[in-house]
């Protein structure tokens, strides 16, 4: 193939165009799959203020009406950016890390599991324990668990790395639940792996 080579103004300025409007669309491309968009968070808050004022009986949860992140917008809105941006990174579904965020840590910010009623000192709203988290560092360098944006980057980094590895969603979803395997293997883990997967579904009905 010939190369063009800019000899005029007017020619420089095109291919420059080019180049800018190329860059733009691929960084609006990276924010808009998979629900990165404005909309998507809007959505996604939608689905978290439902759960926590009405519920979702036919998952047995009910309103949680003293729940902090109804009398603050701007953390639920925080939170809902923040699994709409880690889903978009990870080109994961923000309603399965809407799912697996409730069930796992209820969203409150300073969770930890307690030994004493059998954890194993998982931190955050993803419930992250830390030998894992030091795993997930490895798969996304912005991983924390010093707020929420950073939280859910780790929890979306594992789900990401899991579905590779499990060749599919809802193994990934066991490995986070489980850690040991890639199957539902115990009547519980099979529980769990359905549980998070129709609980998104369902928040994905409500977010429309």
């Amino acid at each position: 193939m010939k190369r063009i080579h800019p000899t005029k103004p007017v020619e420089l300025w095109l291919v420059l165009f080019a180049l800018w409007l190329t860059a733009l669309l691929s960084m609006s491309a990276k924010a808009d799959d998979f629900g990165g968009s404005p909309t998507m968070v809007k959505r996604v808050e939608a689905a978290v203020l439902h759960v926590l004022t009405e519920g979702v009986p036919e998952h047995d949860i009910g309103p949680c009406p003293n729940h902090k992140l109804i009398r603050k917008p701007l953390e639920r809105r925080e939170l809902s950016k923040a699994i709409v941006f880690a889903a978009a990174e990870h080109h994961l579904d923000p309603f399965l890390l809407v799912a697996i965020s409730f069930r796992e840590g209820s969203w409150r910010r300073g969770r930890k599991g307690d030994r004493r009623k059998g954890d194993l000192g998982e931190v955050s709203i993803f419930q992250i324990m830390p030998g894992t988290l030091k795993y997930a560092v490895g798969f996304d360098d912005r991983c924390t668990i010093e707020n929420h944006r950073g939280s859910a980057l780790c929890a979306a980094a594992l789900l990401a790395h899991w579905t590779r590895k499990c060749k599919s969603v809802q193994g990934s979803v066991a490995m986070y639940a489980g850690g040991r395997s890639c199957r539902k293997d115990t009547k519980h883990m099979a529980w769990l792996v359905n549980d998070r997967m129709n609980l998104a579904k369902r928040l994905r009905e409500v977010g429309e």
